[in-house]
């Protein structure tokens, strides 16, 4: 049964969204309105956002102010810009994002949009999210094509699995590397009684997120006009999907497997892969999580391995067989000009005496590796992952609900279930030499150790 909410209630909660989003989001330069200010501006919604975009963009082409006091100017509109947004990098978007799933749904029957909802691991206000959603800011979100189709055909919303694990290095003479561990990101399709169409897990290129969406769309649409044969649309939605991967795998794929099968190198493997749960485990290893994703593992893993003190070990992922075939046969990964300026801007002090060409070059190289990295990701996210969410699609008693999908994909997908609070990054039998293993937690909650010390040792 669709739930009705009293407007009363609605804006309570988008007040009490936008003062925390406001909190979360003023930490780059003072606001230049007050908290009460942002909340009415949360409140109203796309609307205000347009024009706080809009006063950015005269400010930019301004040219009465001095630099100092335009940039001064533009650092505060830009905090309003990502609190009223409800996300950080918001206005390289221009997207609103809704807190509130009910206040979605609402907004997502009366438009007779679908929701399009980030899972992540963190606040999507804060800089410091898990690598992904940090990925979807700079690389999808601020494609202007992008944002035009979440914009125009879709009720944005994103909540928090957890938080992410944030790592510090400490080199000494004030050198520090800060870098989120673990944690993956999805993004799901939802009608508008919140009910997932569709679960996209993982990074895909701009080309690649961009096509999902559109294809994505006819489902909800007849999920709309005919929702007593949503089950049905679901399944055969999921089929056909299925249906396009192995068509994809076998004519793409099949010839060069072939080839390497004939001269004994390699033979052609399954793009399915094992998500049961491992029996007697209580902890799956951050490693294996973090393998998932190459682009966020090229960051994370080096400081996780130090934490852990472990080896590298990826032949469950096969990383040469994806490059290979993402090299040769993937579709070439490009980001819009936006996104490279986006990240040049973030290089912008690494190279303090690098002249202009040099750090150019240097931006130059982190793209072209990036780009390399998210083809292979689109690839294996596609093949592998999104092919499991596929099939459970269509398998029986499969969860219909959002929280007991979004619990299957973290637990069984990405080997983050909510049962290990470290993430894999505490092994409870690893000896430290340290007060209590290391170990910090709250006076009210209990540690995980003594339940994973109760379990079969992997």
């Amino acid at each position: 049964m669709k739930r009705v909410f009293l407007a009363s209630v609605v804006t309570v909660a988008a007040i009490s969204a936008a003062v925390l989003g406001y909190q979360h989001a003023n930490g780059e330069g003072k606001a230049s309105r007050n908290a009460d200010s942002i909340a009415a501006m949360r409140a109203e919604g796309p609307p205000a956002l347009a024009r706080l975009l809009a006063e950015r963009e005269g400010l930019i082409r301004s040219s009465n102010a001095s630099s100092v006091e335009l940039e001064q100017q533009l650092k505060k509109l830009v905090a309003d810009i990502r609190a009223v947004s409800g996300q950080h990098y918001g206005e390289h978007s221009g997207l609103y994002w809704y807190t509130d799933l009910d206040q979605a749904k609402q907004v997502s029957a009366e438009s007779g949009k679908p929701i399009l909802s980030l899972r992540l691991l963190g606040d999507l206000r804060e800089e410091l999210t898990c690598a992904n959603s940090r990925f979807f800011r700079v690389l999808l979100y601020a494609n202007p094509d992008i944002a035009v189709e979440m914009k125009s055909k879709f009720v944005l919303h994103w909540s928090s699995e957890r938080d992410v694990p944030i790592v510090t290095a400490d080199f000494g003479n004030g050198r520090q590397l800060k870098r989120t561990v673990t944690g993956n990101s999805v993004h799901y399709v939802m009608d508008s009684e919140g009910h997932p169409l569709d679960a996209l897990p993982g990074l895909q290129s701009p080309a690649a997120f961009l096509d999902w969406l559109k294809r994505v769309q006819p489902l909800a649409e007849e999920v709309q006009k005919n929702p007593a044969e949503r089950n049905n649309l679901v399944q055969a939605f999921h089929q056909e999907e299925l249906k396009r991967l192995d068509t994809i795998w076998q004519s793409k794929f099949g010839s060069a497997f072939a080839a390497m099968s004939r001269s004994g190198q390699v033979r052609m493997p399954s793009p399915y892969i094992n998500t049961g749960a491992v029996e007697g485990v209580a902890v799956i290893p951050a490693n294996r999580a973090m393998a998932l994703a190459v682009p966020k593992s090229v960051v994370e893993t080096p400081l996780m391995r130090a934490i852990r003190m472990e080896k590298a070990d990826d032949s469950e992922q096969k990383p040469e067989l994806w490059e290979f075939l993402a090299r040769g046969y993937g579709e070439a990964c490009q980001f819009h000009e936006d996104s490279r300026s986006i990240i040049a801007e973030e290089y912008r002090n690494v190279m303090p005496h690098a002249s202009a060409e040099e750090r150019e070059q240097f931006v130059a190289q982190v793209i072209q590796q990036l780009e390399a990295n998210v083809n292979i990701d689109t690839l294996r996210n596609e093949q592998e992952l999104h092919r499991q969410v596929h099939t459970w699609f269509i398998s029986d008693g499969f969860p219909q609900d959002f929280e007991g999908v979004n619990e299957v994909v973290y637990a069984q997908l990405f080997y983050t279930p909510k049962s290990d609070p470290w993430l894999g990054l505490n092994d409870p039998y690893a000896y430290a030499a340290l007060d209590n293993g290391g170990q910090t937690t709250p006076a009210n909650t209990e540690s995980s150790s003594g339940q994973a010390l109760t379990s079969t040792r992997r």
